[in-house]
């Protein structure tokens, strides 16, 4: 496996094939790194380290040593996915010469190709969201199970409700009191509000009593801790949810999680933290969706695209989900 920057390329290469050994050809600013990767994947390989990844013919004598110490009818496929583009070209010249089966993960279709002969083979994949954070470097936080929040499941018919009725909590989200009153619900999510807007009231009182009102309607709101966050757009979160669920009944898609939080390595709860408002994964890469109630500014799209590649690598993909149309320049 040639490791450079990108980690899960050798992870999908180790989870492809059962071999007896895998060999990471890295450098030294990846090494730490190599050997993190493999106790990840429940693997023992020992790193190689190449002096200069731009010179091609470190790569093709290093690999030509390890060859060298194996059996002589020992089947060797080389994963050409990471490490520098010289790396690639060091690595496919040593495959040349040494019989060995160069493969490149095709992220688009899904694919195993075979370089030598241009065989394609479905690709085994990642269909456990945790294992993208694990290859990455991240640790789970919060599992984002859909009933760790017994609410979810009661408010099934109040959330379909406000996305009918989304257009009535537009100028709810405009009014200023409401955004400054949210950094404190964060903090305190028990707090008693009320807020009045045209075509609307919300309020959640000491005792735990809600009532919503829109466009005349009383809803029916059931009891919870988390209402302010709910109104403020975690309905929309749980709106999204209900349309995958059935997606992964079928198949379609894997493990999908809403509100799932994931953190940089150490063992904190006090470290950074991401909240991703719904992920899943199609077995091959890794899912994020943003939900956005309010406005959606050009911070909240750099954000995504940020979380895609930090978290998922280069072929992760993301979904932008808005109450309202985008702006043109959002939606260029």
């Amino acid at each position: 496996h040639l490791l450079g920057e990108q980690t899960i390329p050798v992870f999908f290469g180790m989870r492809q094939f059962q071999a007896e050994r895998n060999i990471i050809l890295t450098t030294k600013d990846y090494e730490a790194e190599a050997r993190r990767l493999a106790k990840v994947a429940g693997i023992a390989p020992t790193p190689v380290i190449i002096p200069d990844p731009f010179k091609p013919a470190d790569t093709r004598r290093a690999i030509t040593k390890q060859v060298d110490k194996l059996p002589a009818d020992a089947k060797v496929a080389v994963n050409m996915t990471g490490g520098t583009k010289l790396m690639f070209a060091g690595a496919l010249s040593a495959c040349w010469e040494l019989g060995l089966d160069p493969f490149y993960f095709e992220i688009r279709h899904h694919n195993v190709i075979f370089l030598r002969d241009g065989t394609h083979v479905p690709f085994v994949g990642i269909p456990d969201v945790e294992d993208f954070l694990k290859a990455g470097n991240f640790k789970v936080l919060t599992a984002g199970r859909w009933d760790a929040v017994p609410a979810r499941e009661e408010r099934r018919p109040l959330t379909s409700a406000l996305w009918e009725k989304r257009h009535v909590l537009r100028k709810l989200y405009y009014d200023k009191g409401f955004r400054d009153f949210g950094d404190q619900q964060y903090r305190a999510p028990r707090t008693a509000f009320k807020f009045s807007w045209a075509g609307g009231e919300v309020e959640l009182n000491n005792s735990g009593d809600a009532r919503l009102v829109l466009d005349g309607a009383t809803l029916d709101v059931p009891r919870g801790d988390d209402l302010f966050q709910y109104i403020a757009g975690g309905w929309l979160e749980e709106h999204v949810y209900s349309l995958l669920r059935p997606l992964e009944s079928e198949g379609l898609i894997r493990d999908l999680r809403i509100g799932f939080e994931a953190g940089y390595g150490g063992d904190s709860r006090s470290d950074p933290a991401q909240e991703f408002d719904c992920t899943f994964t199609d077995g091959k890469r890794l899912w994020i969706v943003e939900c956005k109630a309010g406005t959606v500014r050009q911070e909240h799209i750099q954000k995504l695209e940020n979380n895609l590649k930090r978290y998922g690598g280069v072929a992760a993909r993301g979904i932008l989900v808005s109450s309202f149309p985008l702006t043109t320049p959002n939606r260029n």
